[in-house]
């Protein structure tokens, strides 16, 4: 008994100091609800070490309408520099500090969009279908460790523009963070734990 009970214990540390080498997680869900346009997804920022973070977003447009989301926008610290943007949906390009996302305020620090600015013209052809979704991921430099999820959304600082809805209409929809999401080597730990320590008691 005590030989399972070493080589459970040794199996949980071996994983703790595994964690020592791997990225930092730190993930939340995201939405929000506007008059027409809605959007749920999944926001996280991983640092790969003292100066490299990747801040990445899974982003479904939600709306019960048929209409396209177009643009986003968030927080971002000015000590923070992107290296680096990408998407899965090639219409959408990068916005960078100062972004204006009126009516929530003027000076906005990064975001994507399908026109040259947050608010978009024209009838729009692109974006993300009602239903669909879109991933976006910025590579930052900087002294990352000093900023978590929070740095870049609490409950109102992300915002999504959308249009195309019938006759013309369009919203702008203010959402942010709900729940933090369990990252997969917390989950591991703690399962492994509640394992260990169950199967003591049960030989017991």
């Amino acid at each position: 008994m005590k030989n399972i009970l070493m080589l459970a214990l040794s199996f949980i540390v071996f994983l703790i100091l595994m964690t020592g080498f791997m990225s930092v997680a730190n993930g939340t869900y995201i939405s929000g609800q506007g008059d027409i346009g809605a959007f749920t997804g999944d926001f996280s920022y991983d640092i790969i070490d003292n100066n490299q973070a990747t801040i990445s977003i899974d982003l479904t447009n939600a709306s019960s309408e048929l209409g396209y989301l177009t643009g986003l926008a968030f927080l971002f610290p000015v000590e923070l520099i992107v290296t680096s943007y990408n998407s899965n949906d090639g219409d959408f390009k990068q916005l960078s500090y100062p972004i204006n996302v009126q009516p929530f305020g003027k000076d906005w620090g990064l975001g994507a969009s399908t026109f040259k600015s947050w608010e978009g013209g024209g009838k729009p052809s692109k974006g993300i279908a009602s239903g669909d979704n879109g991933i976006f991921t910025y590579n930052v430099f900087g002294d990352v460790g000093n900023y978590n999820t929070e740095s870049f959304i609490n409950s109102s600082d992300f915002v999504v523009r959308f249009r195309g809805y019938a006759g013309g209409s369009s919203d702008k929809v203010a959402g942010g963070s709900s729940a933090q999401v369990p990252e997969p080597i917390s989950l591991l730990l703690l399962g492994t734990g509640l394992l260990t320590y169950f199967g003591y008691r049960r030989k017991r």
